[in-house]
C-alpha cells in the first residue's frame, strides 16, 4: 500500500465522508460525499509528497510517521473541514465565530499567521492555496 493510499484510508477511517456534521454545510462550503472524498485524496497525495521528500523522523519509516504526525495535527485542528482546507473559514452569520482562532490562522495545521506573513513568506492565502 503505498503512503497515498494508508493516509487516504486512515481519513476515510477517522473523518468519514458521508458522516453528518454541522461543518458540511456552512455557506459556501458544501460538499457532496464524492467531492469530500476526492478532496480528501487530494490531501492525502499532498501530505505524502511532503513527507517522503522531508520526513521530519529518521529511518526506513520516517515519512510514514511523518505523514502519520502531519494527518494527527490535521484532524485535530480542522477535521479535514472545507472551510478550513480552502478558506476562508466560515465565521458565522454575523462574523464573530471563533473558527479558526477568530480568523487569525489558516490551513487545515491552523498556522497562527493574522495577517502577516510565515517566516517562509507565506501569506493566509498562499496556506489555504
Amino acid at each position: 500500500m503505498t503512503l497515498t493510499e494508508w493516509l487516504f484510508s486512515a481519513m476515510l477511517a477517522l473523518a468519514p465522508p458521508d458522516r453528518p456534521a454541522a461543518h458540511h454545510s456552512y455557506p459556501g462550503h458544501v460538499e457532496t460525499v464524492t467531492e469530500r472524498a476526492d478532496r480528501y485524496r487530494a490531501i492525502a497525495e499532498d501530505v505524502a509528497a511532503v513527507a517522503e521528500e522531508r520526513p521530519v523522523f529518521p529511518g526506513a519509516t520516517g515519512a510514514r510517521r511523518t505523514a502519520a504526525l502531519v494527518l494527527a495535527i490535521f484532524k485535530h485542528e480542522s477535521d479535514f473541514a472545507h472551510d478550513v482546507d480552502v478558506g476562508p473559514c466560515w465565521r458565522g452569520r454575523d462574523g464573530t465565530s471563533a473558527r479558526c482562532d477568530h480568523d487569525r490562522s489558516a490551513c487545515m495545521g491552523q498556522i497562527r499567521i493574522g495577517a502577516g506573513r510565515t517566516p517562509e513568506g507565506w501569506t493566509r492565502e498562499d496556506l489555504f492555496a
